[in-house]
């Protein structure tokens, strides 16, 4: 069974920021062209603007796509856990390979909240296969993380006998499962 096989029972969980990332980049190369466009056809073109102009997109697309890949969609299945951007599968951890789960709290200055989050830790890193960073961590901005996502990541955890560790008071401590909606640390 595999990810893509129809008759694999597959949990999709949605981030709801992607979209905006993609339309705001889009937005911001389009004013940048524009202004290179504008800045040479008036022949006040600089070498050193175009240059940071230049950079600044490659840093941002390159920032912006980390974030996408690690916000896309998580997908669950029998054999794994999995991250999808437009329908592509971007990282894969087979349960077979997952050394531990941790789950804490952190405080977001980007969301000016603090944020629950599940980190998927793979046995041994790929070291063939790139992938931006060898953990998967899920933040509960996914959709319906507390009211489905943590119950499926448990049922699959117990399944799979996957070691299981909650931050709490600053110290690490084994659980046999993830705190979900109805239960607490």
């Amino acid at each position: 069974m595999t990810a893509e096989d129809p008759s694999c029972e597959v949990h999709d969980f949605n981030f709801d920021g992607i979209d905006d990332y993609f339309l705001k980049w889009s937005c911001g190369l389009c004013v940048f062209l524009a202004l290179g466009l504008l800045a040479i056809f008036r022949h006040s073109f600089e070498t050193i603007v175009f240059i940071v102009i230049w950079l600044g997109l490659w840093m941002t697309l390159i920032a912006g796509t980390y974030y996408a890949l690690n916000n896309a969609e998580v997908f669950v299945n029998e054999d794994g856990i999995g991250r999808r951007l437009r329908g592509r599968r971007t990282q894969w951890i087979y349960w077979n390979d997952v050394a531990l789960v941790r789950e804490y709290s952190a405080y977001a200055s980007a969301y000016k909240a603090k944020l629950r989050f599940v980190e998927v830790i793979p046995a041994k890193p790929s070291f063939l296969k790139f992938q931006l960073c060898s953990s998967m961590l899920i933040s509960d901005r996914i959709e319906r993380f507390d009211a489905k996502l943590i119950d499926v990541l448990n049922e699959y955890i117990s399944k799979h006998a996957v070691k299981v560790e909650v931050k709490e008071d600053g110290t690490w401590r084994r659980r046999q499962r993830l705190a979900s909606q109805n239960s607490s640390l």
